[in-house]
This record gives C-alpha cells, sequence and structure tokens, in this order.
C-alpha cells in the first residue's frame, strides 16, 4: 500500500469553530482561514503549543516581518493569499509524514530497534511515564491514526525530555520542554497568529547568531546535519529534538501507526538549554546573577501573583526597584502597535501560558493559564507600577500569615509535648510534629485561592479608579488572610490546649497587618 498523508491537505489541525463546535481542518484552510476559527483546540496544552510554534514559524518565513508598519499590514490583513498559496505549493511535498523519501519532521537512525508508537505521547503510561490523562500501556499496541500522528510527532520535537535511548548517545531536553511558553490571544485564530509574529533579521537584536542558512526543517536540505547552536529563529522554532520514524500499517483499509523508530536528534548547547542565551520570543526571563533564567510553572504558584511582571514592555523600568528582566518578544511588539494607534486601548486580550513540568525524565503535570490583558497596562508604566505594587501587598500579607500560622503549629505542639512531659520548654524552631502540623494547615493554599478571587476585579478596576480599586484589594487580601488563619485553626480542632497558640497567630497576623496599613513598614 502506498501510505500517503500530507499535512497541507488533510485535516489534522484541531481547532474551535465560531458555532462552539470541534473539528480538524488542514494546514492551508488553517492559514487561509484563519479568521473563521476561534482557537485551537486539543485536549493537550502542549500540543497546541507546538502546533502553534509550527504555524508562527511558516508564517515568519513566509512574510518575514520586520518593522512596526509590517506588523502592522499584517494584523489587518494587508497581504495577499497566494503569498501563502504559493508558498504552500512550493513545499506540498515536504509535508507529508508518510514520504519514502523525506518524511515530514523524521529520519530513520538503524542503531535503535522499532517501539511502540505511544513512546511519542506524553500521557500514555510508557517508560518512565506514570499514566496521567490515560489508561493504556506499552503492552496495548495502541494504533494512532495520521491525525494523531502528525500531532504527537511535532509535539514531541518541541516537548521531548532527557534519558536514556537505548544506544550510548542520550536524549536531550527539546527547546521548550520545561518552560513556559507565552502567547498573546486575539479573538479569534487570525489575531492570535499574527499578535505573535515576532521580527525577522539576521542579527535578531543579538538573540540570535546570525546565519544565512536559517530556515525551517522543511527547507533545509540536510536539518539534521550535525550542530549544537541554531542557524537562527526559525532553526530554533522547528529545533529537530528527536531522530524519529512513523511505521504506518493498513488495518482495514485505513492507515494506522503502531510502531516508531526514536533516537537522539539534535542536541543543543549547554548554553543554548532553555532558551537562556537564544531567548525565546515566547518566553519570559529574569536575568540573575548566573544569567537569564526562564520562567517555569510551579505546583504551588498561579502565574497572576507574576502578572505585573510579565506585562512588562521594558527591560527595567526608570526610577523604580523592579527587577531587571527580559520581556516578552510579543509584548513588546503590542506596545509598538499601541504606540502607532493599531489597536484600541479599551481591547483586552489574554497572556496565554502553556508548558508542562518534569523531573528527571517523568512527567509531572501540564498546564495552561490564561491572564486578561487589558491593553492600558501596555501604555502606562506607573498604571503597571501599581499593580506591581498592589501584588507585592498581597505578598507581604502572605508572610505576615506563614509567620502566624507557623507559631500557632509550634505553640499547640509544644503544648501537646508539655502535657506528656510535665516539662516547660520553649523551642523557636519547629519541632517534628510542628512541622507536620503547620503542612497539615496549609493555610497559604487557601489564602491564595481566595485572594485570587478579588484579581480580576483589581486588574478590570485599576485604570478607571486606582484608589477604590487599591483600597478593595487590601480589604479583600486582608480578609483572604484572617479566612486563612480562622479556617486553618479550625481544621486544627477546638481543643482548649490550643488557645495560646490561636491568641499569638492572630497577634502576629494582625500585628503584621497593621504596621503595612500604617506605612510603618514599606509594603512596597
Amino acid at each position: 500500500m502506498n501510505f500517503s498523508y500530507n499535512l497541507i491537505s488533510q485535516p489534522w489541525i484541531p481547532v474551535l469553530t465560531k458555532n462552539g463546535d470541534y473539528k480538524n481542518i488542514d494546514m492551508k484552510e488553517c492559514l487561509i482561514n484563519a479568521q473563521e476559527y476561534l482557537d485551537l483546540k486539543d485536549p493537550y496544552p502542549i500540543v497546541n503549543s507546538a502546533i502553534f510554534r509550527l504555524l508562527i514559524a511558516m508564517l515568519i518565513d513566509i512574510f518575514r516581518p520586520n518593522t512596526s508598519i509590517d506588523f502592522e499590514n499584517l494584523l489587518k490583513d494587508k497581504y495577499k493569499e497566494n503569498e501563502i498559496e504559493n508558498y504552500l505549493i512550493k513545499y506540498f511535498e515536504r509535508f507529508d509524514i508518510f514520504d519514502k523519501q523525506k518524511p515530514f519532521y523524521q529520519i530513520s537512525d538503524d542503531r535503535v530497534k522499532p517501539k511502540p508508537a505511544l513512546k511519542m505521547v506524553h500521557h500514555y503510561a510508557s517508560g518512565n511515564n506514570a499514566t496521567l490523562f490515560d489508561h493504556h500501556t506499552e503492552t496495548d499496541g495502541v494504533g494512532l491514526k495520521p491525525d494523531q500522528a502528525a500531532r504527537f510527532l511535532i509535539t514531541i520535537q518541541a516537548f521531548g525530555l532527557s534519558g536514556l535511548s537505548g544506544i550510548s548517545e542520550k536524549f536531550t531536553n527539546a527547546p521548550i520542554s520545561n518552560i513556559i511558553s507565552f502567547y498573546l490571544k486575539g479573538a479569534n485564530l487570525f489575531e492570535t497568529l499574527y499578535l505573535n509574529l515576532v521580527s525577522y533579521n539576521q542579527d535578531r537584536n543579538g538573540f540570535f547568531p546570525s546565519d544565512e542558512r536559517d530556515k525551517p526543517f522543511w527547507r533545509l536540505d540536510d536539518p539534521f546535519r550535525s550542530r549544537n547552536i541554531p542557524y537562527g529563529l526559525l532553526d530554533y522554532l522547528t529545533w529537530m529534538n528527536r531522530r524519529i520514524i512513523l511505521y504506518p500499517e493498513d488495518e482495514n483499509g485505513r492507515i494506522v501507526v503502531r510502531k516508531i523508530k526514536e533516537a537522539p536528534g539534535l542536541r543543543l548547547d549547554e548554553d543554548y538549554i532553555d532558551g537562556a542565551k537564544i531567548h525565546d520570543p515566547f518566553v519570559y526571563y529574569r536575568n540573575t546573577k548566573d544569567g537569564p533564567k526562564p520562567l517555569k510553572f510551579r505546583v504551588d504558584r498561579a502565574l497572576w501573583r507574576d502578572s505585573a511582571s510579565l506585562f512588562r514592555y521594558e527591560r527595567q523600568d526608570e526610577g523604580t526597584n523592579l527587577d531587571e528582566v527580559i520581556p516578552i518578544e510579543t509584548v513588546l511588539n503590542l506596545r509598538k502597535l499601541i504606540k502607532r494607534n493599531v489597536l484600541p486601548m479599551d481591547k483586552t486580550f489574554f497572556l496565554q501560558a502553556v508548558g508542562m513540568a518534569s523531573d528527571k525524565a517523568k512527567i509531572l503535570f501540564y498546564r495552561s493559564e490564561e491572564l486578561p490583558l487589558p491593553l492600558e497596562y501596555v501604555n502606562d508604566r506607573n498604571l503597571l507600577f501599581k499593580l506591581h505594587s498592589a501584588l507585592s501587598y498581597a505578598e507581604k500579607i502572605s508572610h505576615k500569615l506563614f509567620g502566624a500560622i507557623r507559631e500557632f503549629a509550634r505553640i499547640a505542639t509544644e503544648i501537646r509535648q508539655n502535657k506528656e512531659e510535665g516539662e516547660k520548654k520553649e523551642k523557636p524552631k519547629l519541632s517534628l510534629d510542628g512541622e507536620k502540623l503547620l503542612n497539615h494547615l496549609n493555610a497559604e493554599r487557601f489564602y491564595w485561592i481566595n485572594a485570587e478571587r478579588g484579581f480580576l476585579n483589581l486588574l478590570e478596576m485599576l485604570p478607571k479608579d486606582d484608589t477604590a480599586a487599591i483600597s478593595d484589594w487590601i480589604i479583600h487580601i486582608n480578609s483572604s488572610a484572617i479566612n486563612a488563619l480562622e479556617s486553618a485553626i479550625a481544621l486544627a480542632g477546638n481543643s482548649p490546649k490550643f488557645l495560646k497558640a490561636q491568641v499569638h497567630a492572630a497577634k502576629i497576623l494582625y500585628g503584621g497587618m497593621e504596621k503595612l496599613n500604617s506605612g510603618k513598614e514599606n509594603a512596597e
């Protein structure tokens, strides 16, 4: 059987239609009629992220935007559809995932043996991976349909993890496997795609090496030519982390993929891992003494707490003590479009964060979060600073709450020990029982859950009436801390021996609030 599945003409990209339906479309339909669809909608966020980066790389390669005028014209749909069509026609044969000569995003490696296709699917139980969202195992021999195989092929090239490969050479982490990618989201897929285009030039403002060989992999004569530094932006966005090949089979007249070969692919130089030297345009970096560090997901921290930093459109705001950062490049471009009056100031976009966290080649979780981004914040430095100050206040109160709960746990466990041992001892440090009680109460978690409920109101109201917005925010934050403390104490039990611990804890929290609100302690 002559197997063929071309991504330009076959439906494999999952989208959400304006009618609220889900469907798969081909790449040509996605690029030509993007305004007819709301968003990419695979159930797994990292799949959407991988597809999105591929589409962005293609659009940058087609249009090569450089100036603010280029971005303005593209966003206003001032381009000819035949530019996309001509490009897709020219490279059509490069996009067949089962092509015998140059299958899309693949190359075979004879050093390795065939393995189950689910090896390239992170959320299936396979190897080190625990079952996240599915209960298949390697022995099930899962057969992937061509559209599924295409999506997971693209995803593993962007999110592949380091580990043993069965040969002397080990797998390495793909460029964005453990960092957060940030994408601007507009009213529809067209707006989303074009808001996320970034400038293309040979020097990339020092972010990428200057090399005329820079192309997406499908235009490279030898995409696996040995190198550990990308030729440039397009090479980086389509970096081939795996040498992988799909094996299609005929199953009752339909194509399935049950086996693949997988071996290590291109290896990034150590300085380029996590994009720390490259400065991935979709990543937010903090400058540290050890160099730029990309933001990563944490189980215990929601991204809205960093919103003031994520909305930054300058490396550092002069005259403030904000940390020096390397902002998200698409937010910088958004600022330029605002200055050119391309976008109305009353418009709100969303900043979508997508990524996963792993440990020792094991997937811990996927995450996708969205933050509203009113354009006022990308136009007014003082407004951004006020948001930063408001969030800083919430962090300060969180520290006061932790101190209060810690003191409650210390005194409560001391009471228990005194009763048992008949001896009064001061223990400034937590005992083992105290640590257990502190972790059990977990008051900070309840505090941040409640605090988040006031954040959207703060974000919306701050540009309209900053005084009232800040006042409401302080009331909400203080109330969240008090409720968290009371809930934690109730969770510990109602024994009279906890009364002393309760009094001390309340004194710490209320005293801390009074200092912050009176200005005796800097709430910046």
